[in-house]
C-alpha cells in the first residue's frame, strides 16, 4: 500500500528532512559534520526502499564518470593520509553523503517528486525560525550586549558558519519574491528577505556579505529591472538599519565591524587567515600530490583551526593538486552546462545559490561544513533536473 502513496511520503519526508538539517548543527565541527553526513545516508536509505533500482540507474549513468574519478581520487588521498586513519576516514565519509544527497536531489527534483521552490520555502522558513531563536535569546538573556554571540549560538559553532546558511535562506526567500506574482506573497516573501538579511547584517561577517553581494549581481544580471532594483535597495537599507537596534559591546558583531577591521596589519584585518594560509601552504608542500586526506587542517592543528577558510586550498591540503585539478574539471564542465543551458527561473536561482557560497567560501569554511556542501549539492541537482540532462 505504501507503494501507491510513495512519491507524497518520499517528497514530504524530503521537504521536512531540508527544513530541520541546519538544526543538526552543533557546537563541534568535526561532530556536526558526521552527524550531518548520517543524517544524508539515512536519507538515502530511505530512498533506496522505494525507489532503489530506479535511483540506482540513476546515479551509475555514463555522464557521472568524473564525479567518480573526483571521488576516487579523494578516497585515495584519504587512503594514503599520513595523519590519523580514522578522521580522515570521516572526512572521506562527509565527501561521499554530500555527493550521494546531490544525486538524490536530481533524482527527487527531475522525477517531479520534490518541487524545488517547495524547497526555497523549507530553507527560508528555516532561517526565519533560527532569527526568532536569536530574538529569543537576545529578550531572555540577562545581558544581551555582553553576550557571546560568536560561539554562544544553539545550532552552530560559530556565527560566521550561521551567517553563511543564514544568506542561504535569504536568497532562498529572495527568489520566491521574485518569482511571486501576487502581491501578498511577493511582499512576504520580501519581509521575511529583510528579516534574514538583517541578522547577516547584525552578525558582523564579511565574508556573508561579499557572498550576498555577487549573488544579488548575479540576479541583476538576469533579472534587470527597475522596480527589482528599488526593492532590493530597499530590503537591504532597512535591514542595516534594523540591524543597529541589535548593538552588542562584542567587537566582533555589527555592520560597521567590516570597517574597524581594515584597521590594522594585513593579517589582523584578514582575521588571522593570511598567517592560516601561509602556514597551510607550507604544509600542502609537503604532500603536494594528494595531500594528506580528510580534517587535514584540524588534525595539523593550523592555530587551532578546523578548516582553512578558504575553499582552494582547502582542497589542496585535504586532497592535493589531483583532486584539485578533477574539481576544476567539473567547474569546467559545469560552466560548459550553464552556457549552453536555456537559462529558466530554477536554472538561475539555483546558480544564484551556489554562487553566494562558492565566492564566500574563498574567505570561509564553505568547503568544509557539511550542511553547506549539501545544499550546494542540493542547488545542483536542482540545476541539472531543471537543464534535463542525465548528469550530476
Amino acid at each position: 500500500m505504501l507503494i501507491n502513496y510513495r512519491d507524497s511520503i518520499v517528497g514530504y519526508f524530503f521537504y521536512f528532512y531540508i527544513f530541520t538539517l541546519s538544526f543538526i548543527v552543533g557546537k563541534v565541527s568535526f561532530e556536526s559534520n558526521f552527524n550531518t553526513s548520517y543524517s544524508v545516508i539515512c536519507l538515502v536509505v530511505f530512498l533506496i526502499f522505494f525507489y532503489g533500482k530506479d535511483f540506482f540507474s540513476s546515479i551509475f549513468s555514463y555522464n557521472n564518470k568524473y564525479i567518480f574519478f573526483l571521488i576516487l581520487v579523494f578516497s585515495i588521498s584519504s587512503f594514503l593520509t599520513p595523519l590519523d586513519f580514522f578522521k580522515s576516514m570521516i572526512g572521506l565519509f562527509k565527501i561521499y553523503s554530500i555527493v550521494l544527497f546531490g544525486f538524490v536531489s536530481y533524482f527527487l527534483i527531475g522525477r517531479n517528486i520534490v518541487d524545488i521552490y517547495k524547497v526555497f520555502f523549507c530553507i527560508s522558513m528555516s532561517g526565519v525560525v533560527h532569527v526568532l531563536i536569536v530574538l529569543w535569546m537576545w529578550f531572555t538573556l540577562p545581558d544581551p550586549k555582553n553576550y557571546d554571540w560568536v560561539s554562544g549560538l544553539y545550532f552552530s559553532n560559530n556565527i560566521r558558519n550561521f551567517a553563511d546558511y543564514m544568506s542561504i535562506s535569504f536568497f532562498c526567500s529572495f527568489v520566491l519574491m521574485i518569482r511571486s506574482d501576487e502581491k501578498i506573497f511577493k511582499f512576504l516573501f520580501g519581509f521575511i528577505s529583510f528579516f534574514i538579511l538583517a541578522c547577516i547584517f547584525w552578525s558582523g561577517s564579511r565574508t556573508a556579505y561579499i557572498g550576498v553581494f555577487f549573488g544579488l549581481l548575479f540576479v541583476f544580471y538576469y533579472f534587470s529591472s527597475f522596480k527589482l532594483y528599488v526593492q532590493t535597495s530597499l530590503i537591504i537599507i532597512f535591514s542595516v538599519l534594523s540591524s543597529f537596534l541589535f548593538l552588542t559591546n562584542h567587537s566582533s558583531l555589527g555592520f560597521f565591524r567590516a570597517y574597524y577591521k581594515l584597521q590594522g596589519s594585513v593579517n589582523e584585518i584578514s582575521s588571522g587567515r593570511l598567517a592560516v594560509y601561509k602556514d597551510v601552504l607550507e604544509y600542502y608542500s609537503y604532500y603536494p600530490i594528494f595531500g594528506y586526506g580528510g580534517e587535514a587542517v584540524k588534525q595539523l592543528s593550523i592555530y587551532g583551526r578546523a578548516q582553512a577558510h578558504n575553499n582552494i586550498l582547502q582542497i589542496l591540503i585535504e586532497y592535493g593538486v589531483v583532486g584539485l585539478i578533477f574539481v576544476f574539471i567539473l567547474s569546467f564542465k559545469f560552466f560548459i552546462d550553464f552556457y549552453h543551458c536555456k537559462k529558466n527561473n530554477i536554472e538561475i536561482f539555483s546558480i544564484t545559490i551556489i554562487v553566494n557560497i562558492v565566492f564566500a567560501s574563498f574567505f570561509n569554511g564553505g568547503f568544509y561544513y557539511a550542511i553547506i556542501l549539501i545544499l550546494m549539492c542540493l542547488f545542483f541537482g536542482g540545476f541539472y533536473a531543471a537543464k534535463n540532462i542525465k548528469s550530476f
